[in-house]
């Protein structure tokens, strides 16, 4: 499995580097008005740009923090996030007290990335296989702007990641999300959510400003359609 990894983490890390870049790029040219837009349906324009914006936002501080007190004691500097504050808003978005704008959005997904890459540079096959982190999610919960359950997602993931990401085992719900795909599915998620500021762009008669690679869910057409 070490020769998976060494294999991944050179194309990982330069999709990575590449990711803050590409959310400037997206958005470089959106009004405010733009910014905000969104509509009911379909689903994925319920939230707006800014919303799209703040979710990478809130989930790369989440995603990171799982792991954070291991990769301190490796010698892993993190950015001063207060967490309680990341997470006080509706879980799913970040606090406006916390990144009022457009550019503090940025600042925090990146250096949240930079923390990614320099993990990447340093740690052996074995760390980023042998760290880990839980996600738990309610079996019946649904999300509030959508039908799909928790799981429904979660388990998504778990068939669609290659490796280190498995239900534990007699415990729905509970998933083990080890280093390597933890920092993977950031990047998954950044491209996910960058598809959905495309697909507002065309709706608001605006072309995309990139290509984005169809890697993880934007393989997946209802994620890309």
């Amino acid at each position: 499995m070490s020769d998976e990894v060494l294999a991944e983490v050179p194309l990982l890390k330069e999709a990575l580097a590449g990711d803050a870049e590409r959310i400037r790029t997206e958005i470089a040219s959106l009004s405010e008005e733009q910014m905000t837009f969104s509509q009911q349906e379909p689903v994925w324009a319920r939230w707006s740009v800014d919303a799209q914006l703040r979710h990478i936002a809130l989930l790369c501080c989440r995603w990171v923090n799982r792991v954070r007190e291991p990769l301190e004691e490796k010698g892993h500097t993190f950015p001063d996030v207060n967490m309680d504050a990341v997470m006080g808003g509706n879980g799913r978005h970040m606090p406006a007290d916390v990144c009022p704008d457009t550019p503090s959005l940025v600042t925090i997904i990146e250096a949240h990335l930079n923390i990614c890459l320099e993990v990447l540079e340093r740690e052996s096959p074995e760390t980023l296989r042998g760290i880990a982190g839980e996600r738990a999610v309610d079996s019946e919960a649904s999300y509030t702007d959508s039908a799909e359950r928790f799981i429904d997602f979660a388990r998504l993931a778990a068939r669609t990641h290659p490796y280190g990401w498995s239900e534990v085992a007699d415990h729905p719900g509970r998933f083990r999300v080890e280093l390597i795909a933890l920092i993977r599915q950031i990047h998954w998620e950044i491209l996910a959510h960058l598809r959905n500021v495309q697909r507002i762009k065309r709706l608001l008669g605006l072309p995309p400003a990139q290509e984005l690679p169809r890697e993880g869910y934007l393989q997946i057409n209802k994620f890309w359609e």
